[in-house]
């Protein structure tokens, strides 16, 4: 994939589209508070999205509600510069985009959390040598990073998505399996999203009404 010049932090998901990603997934705190990112890439909220009160903060979100966020702001900037990546940047994301370090992504654990390392375009990979980088069947404890590890490593771009369950009638897979919205619908109740877990990942189909987790972009211009 041809690439635009190489920014520190930045991913690419077509020719001539680079992204950065926010600095956690997408939180909102009920009627009250609106919207915010976590504060750390590797922070979920777990149980905290089970039965919430009106003024509770939840993660999992609909694919309606995850997909349109309805609050002005996010994490104190104007939501409408962040969106979310359709099924196709994903896909390009982990498979197309030229990197310098020669990878795209790596399971990972973080702060003692299992989920997915992606690594900017123009990481060099000197802070970390990944094992089984872009191994869809890889585990999570491939690669148990460090605080420190991962602090040089957050510091040069590196994103981490975290295995924050899911929930459907009830919350599962806590820091077992990460889903992922993506912003493609499939028919009238359909989307797509991006899973995964220990040994594997894939891009599929799946009803609206399941609770994911959602990290936005911001093109870089």
């Amino acid at each position: 994939m041809a690439r635009k010049p190489k920014i520190k932090g930045a991913f690419s998901i077509d020719e001539n589209t680079q992204v950065v990603f926010s600095r956690g997934n997408l939180q909102l705190g009920g009627v009250t508070h609106g919207w915010r990112f976590a504060e750390h890439q590797y922070d979920y909220l777990g149980e905290a999205n089970e039965n919430p009160g009106p003024d509770d903060w939840v993660d999992l979100f609909d694919w309606d509600t995850g997909h349109n966020p309805a609050g002005p702001f996010i994490g104190g900037e104007g939501y409408d510069d962040w969106r979310l990546m359709n099924q196709n940047e994903w896909g390009n994301l982990f498979y197309e985009r030229e990197t310098k370090s020669g990878m795209s992504f790596a399971k990972a654990k973080v702060h003692g959390v299992n989920g997915l390392v992606l690594v900017p375009d123009s990481w060099d990979g000197s802070d970390y040598e990944f094992e089984n980088a872009d191994e869809e069947d890889a585990p999570f404890d491939d690669n148990v990073i460090s605080d420190e590890q991962w602090d040089a490593l957050e510091k040069a771009g590196v994103v981490f998505l975290p295995a924050a369950g899911l929930e459907c009638g009830g919350l599962d897979d806590l820091g077992i399996t990460g889903n992922y919205w993506t912003s493609s619908p499939m028919g009238s109740e359909g989307a797509m999203n991006f899973q995964f877990f220990d040994e594997d990942f894939f891009i599929d189909e799946v009803d609206r009404f399941f609770r994911f987790s959602i990290r936005l972009v911001r093109e870089v211009k």
